[in-house]
């Protein structure tokens, strides 16, 4: 398996673990499995099969990260530890997945709109979409600014289970607008603050 040699029950275990779990990079990923056995009589057989796995990626969560590895980040700064999306235009695109055809998924941004000492004029707007680069979609929530910090504030989850994903479009656009109050006083960088970002299969 995989250019291994295994006999018995060594043998079974080890195309379970090759076709299951065995690689965890993204792509797809071909595991060759060759049995070679003989019969009373001393005659020798062999038989090969070839198991194609898709490794998507798929389901994905970022989870409290500053700058998360595979993202493109545009206008984003961080502050306890998290993800900001800065105030004004700004976005964050996911990495590719991968997968054979058409893909139909949900995505969900856990976040919140800190918007420092003047937070009530905030309301950041936030899109998720499917798309290859800095695209704004649908608009799927607003926010209203808070003076809470990352660690006291109350998150918003904001989902889109309607995303399609293919062979052109195989990522997803966090899109955030909005100005902050000018002469807010903050400790951290005024924006969306993202606490997690999921992706599901649907």
């Amino acid at each position: 398996v995989d250019g291994k040699e295994y006999t018995g029950d060594e043998a079974t275990k080890a195309i379970s673990v090759a076709a299951g779990n065995g690689h965890t990079t993204w792509g797809q990923k071909d595991i060759v499995a060759t049995v070679v056995y003989k019969d009373l009589d001393g005659n020798e057989y062999t038989g090969t099969q070839t198991i194609v796995r898709h490794i998507t990626g798929l389901p994905y969560k970022m989870e409290k990260e500053t700058t998360p590895k595979d993202w493109i980040l545009n206008n984003n700064g961080k502050g306890e530890g998290y993800l900001i999306m800065k105030s004004g235009d700004a976005f964050s695109i996911s990495p590719r997945f991968i997968f054979p055809s058409k893909l139909n998924v949900s995505a969900t941004l856990k976040a919140y709109a800190y918007g420092g000492s003047l937070p009530r004029n905030y309301k950041p707007t936030v899109s998720i979409g499917a798309s290859e680069d800095a695209s704004k979609s649908q608009v799927l929530a607003t926010l209203q600014g808070s003076l809470l910090t990352p660690g006291t504030a109350s998150y918003s989850n904001i989902t889109n289970n309607q995303l399609s994903l293919t062979q052109e479009i195989r990522r997803i656009c966090i899109y955030t607008q909005g100005e902050t109050t000018k002469g807010s006083f903050a400790f951290i960088d005024m924006g969306v603050v993202c606490k997690s970002f999921k992706v599901e299969y649907r």
